[in-house]
């Protein structure tokens, strides 16, 4: 459960651009405790994507999205907002690279 709440907490103050760091530390302690989990793949990249501040922090979250996606035990929620975050994370790059 706790790892849920972390998680939660990660996502919503990604979403909300606040509580950078705490946020960060969350998400990166689950998607290394439950590197196969795509809840936490997913929560990972998203945090780094409403945190990044340039072309190549995005770059770097496009996998972690396509992990989620494609993760077998990934639930079809999780696949669905990964797909959703992937999308938002190319358009992202797209802004920071002037297309």
């Amino acid at each position: 459960m706790e790892s849920n709440l972390k998680l939660q907490y990660a996502y919503f103050s990604a979403i909300q651009f606040v509580n950078e760091k705490q946020a960060r530390q969350f998400a990166s302690e689950q998607v290394r405790s439950n590197a196969d989990d795509a809840e936490a793949q997913d929560t990972w990249g998203y945090v780094l994507l409403r945190f990044a501040s340039n072309a190549q922090d995005v770059e770097k979250v496009l996998g972690q999205f396509r992990q989620a996606i494609k993760n077998p035990k990934a639930e079809r929620i999780t696949k669905r907002l990964a797909s959703a975050h992937l999308q938002q994370a190319q358009e992202t790059l797209a802004r920071f690279k002037g297309h």
